[in-house]
């Protein structure tokens, strides 16, 4: 079997897409992006759908194919 040796991250964001109107989701989303790009093995934890009050299907492709989102139980906290 083949090792995988590339580098590895786990980046906690409540704030990922597919969310709308949040500036953070931005910047979470450069830096995963930047980090798959330079070779690395990301996996990204964030929040459930339903903890979002806006989000948009069409922000899912914003996400690059090699990152992988894990989504854990959240609530909408407005």
């Amino acid at each position: 079997m083949k090792q995988n040796n590339k580098p590895k991250a786990l980046y906690v964001a409540y704030h990922y897409p597919p969310i709308l109107g949040s500036s953070g989701v931005h910047r979470t989303l450069a830096f995963t992006r930047y980090l798959s790009e330079q070779g690395w093995n990301v996996r990204v934890l964030t929040a459930s759908l339903k903890s979002y009050a806006k989000w948009s299907e069409d922000q899912f492709s914003f996400i690059p194919n090699q990152v992988r989102v894990i989504r854990a139980f959240g609530r909408d906290t407005s």
